[in-house]
C-alpha cells in the first residue's frame, strides 16, 4: 500500500458529528440500484448455456485483469482513506493499513462491506484451519468503497486519524473517483 490518499467530504464540511447513527452503515438508494443492476447482470450470464469450464476460464481472466485494487474506507466524520492493495492480499492486510492510520491506535473495529442484500463485516483474519481470504476473494477488486465501524468502550473512542494523514488531505470530487 504505497500510494495512500485521504478526503474530506466537502459538502459538509464542518466537523460531523462523532456519534454515528445506524443508517451511516446501511446502503442508500443508489448503491441498492448498482447491486441490483451487477445481480441482474450475473443473472443473465448464469442463464446462458455456456459450459462451465468456459465459465471458469473466463473467471480466471476476469481476475488476473487486475494488478491492483483501489480501497477507500469511509470514517464516521465523513473522510475517507483509500490505498491500492494487490488482489492477492489477505483482507488482514486492510485492517493492518486502517490501525496503522488511526490516531487512537488500541481501537477495535470492524470494516463494512455494504452489500445487497445485507451488509457484513470483512473478516479479520481466518479462522483456525482455513486459509486467508482475500480481496479477490471478497469481490474488492479492482475497488471497494467499505464503512468503518469503532466497537468503541468507556476508554476506547474513535478519535479520527493521523494529524498528518489529515494535514495532506484533498476534498472528495467526482474527479477523485
Amino acid at each position: 500500500t504505497s500510494q495512500i490518499r485521504v478526503f474530506f467530504n466537502v459538502r459538509g464540511s464542518s466537523v460531523a458529528e462523532i456519534d454515528t447513527p445506524d443508517s451511516f452503515y446501511k446502503l442508500s438508494g443508489e448503491e441498492v440500484r448498482n447491486e441490483a443492476k451487477m445481480r441482474r447482470e450475473r443473472l443473465e450470464q448464469s442463464r446462458l448455456l455456456i459450459p462451465k469450464s468456459y465459465k471458469e476460464k473466463q473467471a480466471l481472466a476476469a481476475r488476473q485483469k487486475y494488478k491492483q485494487a483501489v480501497i477507500r474506507v469511509q470514517f464516521p466524520d465523513g473522510v475517507i482513506l483509500q490505498g491500492v492493495f494487490l488482489p492477492a492480499e489477505a483482507t488482514g492486510s486492510l485492517y493492518e493499513f486502517v490501525a496503522d492510520a488511526l490516531k487512537q491506535p488500541g481501537l477495535e473495529f470492524d470494516l463494512i462491506c455494504p452489500a445487497v442484500p445485507r451488509s457484513r463485516v470483512l473478516p479479520h483474519s481466518p479462522n483456525t484451519g482455513e486459509r486467508a481470504r482475500t480481496l479477490q476473494d471478497e469481490g474488492l477488486v479492482p475497488s471497494a468503497l467499505l464503512k468503518f465501524k469503532p466497537n468503541e468502550t468507556d476508554s476506547v473512542v474513535f478519535t479520527g486519524l493521523l494529524d498528518k494523514l489529515l494535514e495532506a488531505s484533498e476534498p472528495f470530487t467526482a474527479a477523485s473517483s
